[in-house]
């Protein structure tokens, strides 16, 4: 895989599709994406190892980065009557996270990257239609076509906790969000290739029950506990669809459009487990991340990287109650030497944004035009030990980069 940093000419927003460079319909174009990206860097040069590796020594503090192959998938979704669907939710697999909604005439445009892919695989789509209770998972053979996703009836997952009223989970507001009762679930996809993908969060309600709607057909689905209750406790399912063996609901072969999974205890673990928040240790989200000397902030731009889902999911499933009805976005980390990663909750950033998030500067006097400037969908990372002056410099760069034209926050 190579990532590398932007120049200037790259679009603000999730970069330049080079898809028709690719092979037609029906050759294995995936494995020659890589290989036609690889040989493209070779002849420039261009790092090939980690993610973005400087070919020299830069003196710039603030810095962009992002896929070098991005591609579009696009087109329309339809229900089982022929009707097009607003508002169904789409993604790429395996980036469940980084996901899109149909507008109103029901059209999609999904950005995605073959540097997802480690091996060759089929491309597939994931939609959902909550509102229907219908979804599917589709092949794409060609890329460049306009596509047409058919969605069709769904599982309902449900089942009740009989203990839930046992577990503490705590009440009350913290940071303005609002803590609920009742014990946090987690359903996810479990992929042929064994990755698990986060399907959607639940709460039970004051008897214990739960339901999780829209899920796929033909699959096999992973039940799981938030990361803190799954520290202690362990989900007894006598449900003949669970396979303890493999901790999987095996729903590959069911027809029932609802699977009662029945009564389930949460039982104590015989010994705690610890958890953790920290961001990915792979090579290829540190080398990504990570700041080298002299960097001060650092862009990421979206789409992303799929250690950065991992990350994301493992931040989901840690919070009891209060994030539940939330979805962290855009995400920022900071570096001291190693990676600290800390969510939020915007799906788009402007300058005012990124400067009061980010960089931590409560009030501002930049004009109205410069505070509700856009700026793309990202990730950021800043340095902690570096002065404010020059996080403001740093971002000025970027801004320019952006841009193309000088923007002062000398004043701010």
């Amino acid at each position: 895989m190579s990532l590398s940093e932007r120049t200037p000419g790259h679009e603000a927003q999730t970069g330049t599709c080079h898809l028709s460079a690719l092979p037609s319909c029906g050759e294995p174009w995936l494995p020659r994406a890589r290989s036609w990206i690889t040989a493209l860097l070779f002849l420039f040069s261009a790092p090939i190892c980690g993610h973005g590796a400087p070919e020299n020594p830069r003196s710039r503090t603030g810095v962009i980065v992002g896929f070098e192959s991005v591609g579009h998938i696009r087109g329309h979704v339809f229900n089982i009557d022929g009707d097009t669907v607003t508002q169904a939710t789409l993604a790429v697999l395996p980036m469940v996270l980084f996901f899109q909604k149909t507008d109103e005439t029901g059209f999609f445009d999904l950005a995605w990257s073959s540097e997802w892919y480690e091996e060759e695989t089929s491309l597939q789509v994931l939609a959902r239609d909550f509102a229907g209770n219908q979804a599917a998972i589709v092949e794409i053979e060609d890329p460049r076509a306009e596509a047409e996703i058919w969605l069709k009836p769904a599982h309902t997952v449900t089942g009740r906790v009989l203990n839930a009223d046992e577990i503490p989970t705590g009440t009350g507001t913290r940071n303005g969000v609002e803590y609920k009762p009742g014990v946090p679930l987690f359903i996810s996809l479990r992929s042929s290739s064994g990755r698990i993908l986060l399907m959607g969060s639940v709460r039970t309600d004051e008897r214990g029950n739960f339901a999780f709607e829209a899920l796929p057909r033909g699959q096999n689905y992973l039940l799981q506990l938030s990361s803190s209750l799954d520290s202690r406790y362990v989900l007894d399912i006598p449900s003949p669809y669970y396979q303890a063996d493999q901790n999987i609901l095996n729903l590959t072969d069911i027809e029932e459009d609802v699977v009662d999974l029945g009564s389930i205890a949460l039982l104590p673990r015989p010994e705690a487990r610890r958890i953790s928040s920290r961001p990915p240790h792979s090579e290829a989200f540190q080398s990504l991340y990570g700041l080298q000397d002299g960097e001060i902030l650092k862009l990421v731009k979206a789409p992303y990287l799929v250690e950065r889902q991992d990350h994301r999911m493992q931040l989901r499933t840690m919070w009891d109650s209060d994030l539940l009805e939330h979805e962290f976005k855009e995400a920022i980390f900071n570096w001291n030497g190693r990676l600290e990663g800390r969510g939020t909750f915007l799906s788009s950033w402007t300058l005012r944004s990124v400067m009061g998030i980010v960089l931590g500067i409560a009030e501002t006097a930049l004009s109205d035009e410069l505070e509700r400037l856009a700026l793309p969908n990202g990730d950021w990372v800043v340095r902690d030990d570096a002065s404010l002056t020059q996080k403001l410099s740093a971002l000025e760069e970027i801004l320019q980069e952006l841009f193309q034209r000088r923007i002062s926050l000398a004043d701010y």
